[in-house]
C-alpha cells in the first residue's frame, strides 16, 4: 500500500504512472490547467514534463509545454518538489513558478483551504494481483491563489479559486479504464467535484459527487 502523501511515487521497475493536475479559476474569466507529468499520462513515457492550456477572459485557449530533465525534479517522498520549474509544497501553500518560453510564464501561490479528500483509502481500482493499484486523491479539493500570468511581456495579475489532485499507480489508465468524465466548481461555501469511470470490463461505473 502506497502511503497517502503528495511526494512522488517514482519506480524504475514494472508499469507506473503519475501527475499532479491543478486547475485555477477566475471571476473574469481567466481558466488554466496545470499537469506535471512525472510520466505521460499513459505511462507510455518515462519523460517528464509541465504542461499548460489556459484561456484569458476574452481570447483564444492557448497551450504550452516544457520538458523536464533529471537534475529539474527532486523527488520529494513527502511534498511536491521540482527544483528548476518551480513547484514546491509546504503544509499550507503550493508554490509554482514555471517558465514556459521567454515571454510565457506563471508564477501563482495556493492558499489550502480544504483537507485532502481521501476516498476508499485512495484507491481508484485495485487488480487481481493485490500489488496492483491506480490511486487517486484530491489534496487540494479547495484553495484560492494569487497568481501572474506573463505573455508576450504582458503581466495579467490573477486571483481566485484552485484546485489540486495527484494520481499514480502501477496499473496503467488504459488497462482498464474505457473512458472517463471528471469535472470541478466551487463558488465561496463550496467545491463540488463529480467523475464517472467506465471500465473495459464488465462495464462496471463508478459516479461520484462530492
Amino acid at each position: 500500500m502506497h502511503e497517502l502523501i503528495n511526494g512522488s511515487h517514482y519506480t524504475d521497475y514494472g508499469d507506473y504512472y503519475e501527475w499532479w493536475y491543478f486547475h485555477f479559476l477566475s471571476e473574469d474569466g481567466f481558466a488554466a490547467n496545470i499537469v506535471l507529468h512525472e510520466t505521460d499520462i499513459f505511462g507510455l513515457s518515462r519523460e517528464s514534463y509541465v504542461s499548460m492550456s489556459f484561456c484569458l477572459s476574452n481570447g483564444e485557449p492557448q497551450y504550452y509545454k516544457i520538458k523536464l530533465f533529471n537534475g529539474d525534479i527532486e523527488r520529494n517522498t513527502k511534498y511536491l518538489s521540482v527544483v528548476d520549474n518551480l513547484f514546491y509544497e509546504t503544509m499550507h501553500s503550493i508554490n509554482i513558478f514555471v517558465y514556459f518560453q521567454k515571454d510565457v510564464s506563471f508564477k501563482a501561490v495556493i492558499k489550502k483551504i480544504s483537507f485532502p479528500l481521501v476516498i476508499n483509502s485512495g484507491i481508484l481500482y485495485c487488480g487481481l494481483d493485490a500489488d496492483k493499484s491506480s490511486y487517486w486523491v484530491p489534496f487540494v479539493p479547495k484553495g484560492s491563489y494569487e497568481g501572474i500570468l506573463t505573455v508576450n511581456n504582458i503581466e495579467h495579475r490573477l486571483q481566485g479559486f484552485a484546485y489540486h489532485d495527484h494520481q499514480w499507480g502501477n496499473i496503467l489508465i488504459q488497462d482498464f479504464v474505457h473512458d472517463w468524465v471528471w469535472g470541478n466548481f466551487c463558488n465561496q461555501e463550496a467545491s463540488v467535484i463529480f467523475f464517472e469511470i467506465k471500465t473495459k470490463y464488465g462495464g462496471k461505473n463508478w459516479a461520484h459527487i462530492f
